[in-house]
């Protein structure tokens, strides 16, 4: 293994059992987590001569009174280099005092490291240090000025695959062997960013004075900016945990302007596969009143430009007078006239519903719910008898989502997991009441059945009548979980009355849900 290409697609083709692995983990020790975490130096970033690891007890750093300090991995580097790492427990850093767990540690971390720099009497050339728990991962170095800064931050079971061979890659051996290192380039890319951002205003003016007509914004110059360090070949694109794909089907990207920008965010527009089983049309949605003829259907391009289409009676998609039967082929079209062109695109994903102006969900959501339907009307009907639900076909976030409600579900033994393409549906018995959705960033939203009255404290949703959001449920964890305590017999007492659960508010609530991906 000798370029990140190589690299990228070792990893990506064995990231879902690494992942799974990880989560078999979760009630292990640090010692446990600790051997997992060699075992990825070892096998995929080139640390594989037995003297280059040392573990917790074998080499001390230094001592703090009489106390002798120990990492609990210490990596070699050639050239006179040294990764530090701290495990903690798996989930530790994740629960409701994971940041303070994390400082705690990157504190620790810290005294290791200056131990060691400290009593050496040749200073080493790179020294990292890596807090984790498996999943969060906190990437910090030495300048040359001898001051600790964070270089980057990642989550191994949420994070897009590809912004976690790029990360782990700046700890890869032959990354930190070449003359300028991948570490090094990375941060000179960010503080080239970060230079360049604190003088858009002066290199706006000297472009201008340069153009023999008219002017060019700030915004537009920053834009050229962040265009000029991604790669405008391959398009965006989420790669599935389970992706197996060869060296030679894996094209190399290269580092964008910014750290959050080095590799592109995972989009709903991406390419995915449908889901196995009968193939659901939107005259199946519009049968069912989940969609209506008059809805809108949405997406957005380059610089925010929008197009819209609408939807035939018999459920097909007019879109600019051209007649579409299916959902993808109409949205690849839809981008191209934002002016965004993508090869292949997830069209359920990429529509966004506008109901009398407001958004109401993508297509995608919409047939989440279909799908709910059919299977409570079913005879299985339960989700313990409908077979197992694992992670294949599913969206790649939807397994981590389910693991931050652990803490939800824990408290509620009686809710039973279902997943689907759009989102998590949670099941009391045969009755569906509530629904997780998993979001780019921060916990997933949660979505729950309380028949005519929603609290204040939650968000009505804008278009059926029985069902509430709760974004920060975290914080109002005991009156979420009195809200799903009471959703079974609410839900049982609009069947018993011949209520549809689906029922379309009569009156649209003055804030609108935002979408799910956000």
């Amino acid at each position: 293994m000798k370029s990140f290409t190589e690299f990228e697609s070792a990893l990506l083709g064995a990231l879902q059992q690494e992942r799974s692995d990880l989560q078999g983990l979760q009630a292990a020790s640090e010692a446990q987590l600790s051997a997992w975490v060699e075992h990825l130096f070892r096998e995929y970033l080139g640390y594989t001569h037995w003297k280059e690891i040392s573990r917790e007890g074998s080499t001390p750093v230094g001592s703090k009174g009489s106390k002798q300090l120990f990492p609990d991995l210490r990596i070699e580097v050639l050239d006179n280099g040294l990764i530090f790492v701290e495990c903690k427990r798996p989930g530790r850093l994740d629960g409701p005092k994971g940041q303070d767990e994390l400082n705690d540690a990157a504190n620790q971390l810290r005294t290791y490291i200056r131990a060691h720099v400290d009593r050496a009497t040749v200073k080493p050339k790179t020294v990292l240090g890596i807090v984790t728990d498996g999943n969060r991962w906190l990437l910090m170095g030495l300048n040359r000025t001898n001051e600790f800064h964070t270089i980057a931050e990642w989550a191994f079971l949420t994070d897009d695959p590809r912004l976690i061979a790029q990360r782990l890659w700046l700890l890869a051996k032959p990354a930190l062997a070449q003359p300028t290192s991948a570490l090094v380039e990375f941060l000179a890319r960010r503080t080239l960013a970060d230079v360049l951002k604190d003088n858009t205003k002066w290199l706006t003016k000297k472009v201008n004075e340069k153009l023999p007509d008219g002017n060019v914004s700030e915004e537009m110059i920053a834009k050229w900016l962040r265009d000029s360090f991604s790669d405008p070949v391959v398009p965006p694109r989420l790669v599935p945990a389970d992706s197996s794909l060869a060296a030679d089907h894996v094209p190399p990207r290269t580092s964008s302007l910014t750290d959050k920008s080095l590799i592109a965010e995972p989009e709903s527009i991406v390419d995915s596969p449908e889901p196995v089983g009968r193939r659901i049309m939107l005259s199946d949605l519009l049968s069912a009143g989940l969609l209506l003829p008059q809805d809108v259907l949405m997406v957005e391009g380059f610089e925010g430009r929008r197009q819209t289409a609408t939807i035939t009676p018999d459920g097909k998609i007019n879109l600019a007078g051209q007649i579409f039967d299916s959902v993808s082929p109409a949205a690849l079209r839809a981008l191209e006239l934002a002016g965004k062109s993508r090869i292949a695109v997830n069209g359920w994903a990429t529509f966004r519903v506008l109901r009398a102006g407001n958004y109401v969900g993508t297509l995608l959501q919409i047939r989440g719910q279909y799908e709910d339907r059919e299977q409570e009307e079913s005879a299985v009907g339960s989700p313990q008898d409908a077979g197992p639900h694992g992670e294949e076909g599913l969206d790649t976030a939807a397994p981590s989502a389910v693991e931050q409600i652990k803490p939800l579900l824990g408290l509620l033994p009686e809710l039973k997991v279902n997943t689907n393409k759009s989102a998590i549906s949670l099941y009391a018995g045969k009755l569906c009441v509530g629904y997780a959705y998993p979001r780019k960033k921060g916990l997933p939203r949660i979505r729950v059945y309380v028949g005519d009255m929603c609290p204040e404290w939650a968000t009505q949703d804008p278009t059926y009548g029985s069902w509430c959001y709760v974004d920060d449920w975290s914080t109002n964890l005991e009156r979420v979980i009195t809200l799903f305590k009471e959703a079974p017999r609410l839900r049982a007492e609009d069947m018993a009355a011949g209520r549809d659960p689906y029922r379309r508010r009569t009156q649209s609530p003055g804030s609108t849900a935002s979408s799910s991906a956000e």
